[in-house]
């Protein structure tokens, strides 16, 4: 019997390089190559900012915190998913409201999304799932689009688009149509860190929440405190935070695949 792998993992580019000068420069957790990547990432999905986290959980957690989910909310999410796009929810507990998806592209739509709006009026946030290299329909040509229905109901919308990197919708990425977009870069995805993730966001007091909340809630990361003129032990922790920066080695390949993205895009 022919044995056909879940995934097959391609690292003929750039990635042992990268590695190594990871490995030479004696710095091994987040550093240059991952401020590099959140860079090019950023660059690649037209967002303001990029902040690479350890793995797409990490970064739908470090979503529903700075959007300020709190106990007792509830949150749209669509019932073709990962588990973790729904756990996040329960994480601040919140309470995930499942919704329906189209058969045949097993994606969240406009009217799925009417519809449940008219039952769940009080519901404020979203988490829209870009599945299996699809968008979902957040512009449409007659202005009924998911994200023009989230703007009329004042509904925050957190991208989930771990299935979708780099697929597009009337010319714009995935990712730059939300309040937030969150991606993976697990070993079966379109590009990889081995494990690793990536939060995008055009606003300047969301990013600044994350970039804190990601490493234990400190202003200052090791990297920033390493090349700050200021006393590299000076910094305080302002939140009760998480350990979801993501290591320098990750970072380097993450960099090596970014460059073939659409390249292996198309092949999948």
């Amino acid at each position: 019997m022919k044995n056909i792998p879940f995934a097959k993992v391609v690292c003929d580019g750039n990635e042992l390089k990268y590695v190594q000068e990871v490995i030479a420069s004696g710095w091994l957790t987040t550093a240059s190559k991952a401020k590099e990547f959140e860079k090019r990432f950023a660059e690649q999905v037209e967002a303001k900012h990029a902040i690479a986290v350890n793995s797409c959980t990490a970064a739908l957690h470090l979503a529903m915190d700075a959007i300020g989910v709190k106990a007792g909310d509830r949150v749209f999410v669509p019932t073709m998913t990962f588990t973790a796009t729904a756990e996040v929810v329960r994480y601040l507990g919140a309470d995930p409201v499942f919704l329906d998806v189209e058969f045949g592209s097993s994606l969240l739509t406009p009217y799925i999304l009417q519809e449940a709006i008219g039952k769940y009026p009080d519901v404020r946030t979203l988490i829209v799932v870009h599945y299996g290299g699809q968008a979902a329909k957040m512009i449409v040509p007659d202005g009924q689009g998911i994200l023009d229905i989230c703007r009329k109901h004042d509904i925050q919308v957190v991208e989930d688009a771990a299935h979708a990197f780099p697929a597009r919708l009337h010319g714009k990425i995935v990712g730059s149509f939300g309040n937030i977009a969150c991606f993976s870069f697990y070993a079966n995805k379109t590009i990889t860190t081995g494990e690793g993730g990536m939060l995008v966001t055009n606003d300047d007091e969301i990013a600044k929440r994350v970039r804190v909340m990601r490493l234990h809630g400190i202003d200052r990361d090791i990297w920033s405190r390493f090349k700050d003129s200021m006393p590299n032990w000076e910094y305080d922790v302002i939140a009760p935070g998480f350990k979801y920066n993501m290591p320098d080695i990750n970072a380097a390949i993450g960099l090596a695949q970014l460059e073939r993205a659409e390249a292996m895009r198309k092949e999948r």
